[in-house]
C-alpha cells in the first residue's frame, strides 16, 4: 500500500483519494445542483420545485441535504470512482450529462454499478414517505448513449470495457 504524509497524519493513497472525492463533491456550483435535481421526475401534486422522485423512484426534498428520509445527492450516473481511476479530467467527469439527483440511500447502494444498479428506498404513495425496496435499475439507453460520446474519447474503450478493468483490478466480483 502506498502512503503520502500530511503534516502529521500518514493516509493511503486510496484513502486520500477517498476524502479528495468527498471534499470535491461539497462545492457543488448552483447550475450543476440545479442540473442535477431536473433530472430527477416531477411528482403530480406536489411543487415540482421541492420535491421530485429519483431515477429508482424515492421521494426527494429539495432542501434535504442531510441524512434524512428525502435527503438526496449529486450522483455520477457513470461512477467517478472509474472515470478517476482512468484520468478523465474533473471538469469532463463533472458535466451536467452525468449528473442526477438520487436518494442519499439510493447513491450509497448503487456505488460503482453501472448500467444496472440497485436501490434500497422508493416512495409508498399509501405510506407517504420512502420506503425499504431492493430495486433493479438500469441507466436508460439515451443516457447512455450520451455517457458514451462524453467519456469513451477519454477511456479509449467503451464504458462497459472500463467497468470490467476496473472490477478486475480492483478485484470486484458481483
Amino acid at each position: 500500500m502506498t502512503c503520502v504524509p500530511i503534516g502529521m497524519l500518514i493516509i493511503s493513497v486510496t484513502n486520500l483519494k477517498k476524502l479528495t472525492h468527498k471534499i470535491i463533491h461539497m462545492n457543488w456550483t448552483k447550475e450543476q445542483l440545479d442540473a442535477a435535481w431536473n433530472k430527477a421526475r416531477e411528482v403530480e401534486d406536489r411543487d415540482k420545485n421541492k420535491y421530485r422522485l429519483d431515477a429508482a423512484g424515492a421521494m426527494i426534498y429539495r432542501d434535504s441535504r442531510d441524512n434524512t428520509d428525502m435527503a438526496w445527492e449529486v450522483d455520477h450516473i457513470f461512477p467517478y470512482e472509474i472515470l478517476d481511476y482512468f484520468d478523465v479530467p474533473q471538469d469532463i467527469i463533472n458535466k451536467d450529462e452525468n449528473l442526477r439527483a438520487m436518494h442519499h440511500s439510493n447513491n450509497s447502494s448503487k456505488g460503482i454499478s453501472f448500467p444496472k444498479y440497485s436501490s434500497n428506498v422508493e416512495w409508498d404513495n399509501y405510506k407517504e414517505k420512502n420506503v425499504k425496496s431492493s430495486g433493479s435499475n438500469t441507466v436508460n439507453d439515451k443516457r447512455i448513449s450520451i455517457l458514451r460520446n462524453l467519456f469513451e474519447p477519454y477511456l479509449g474503450m467503451t464504458l462497459e470495457e472500463a467497468v470490467q478493468v476496473y472490477e478486475d483490478e480492483h478485484g470486484i466480483d458481483w
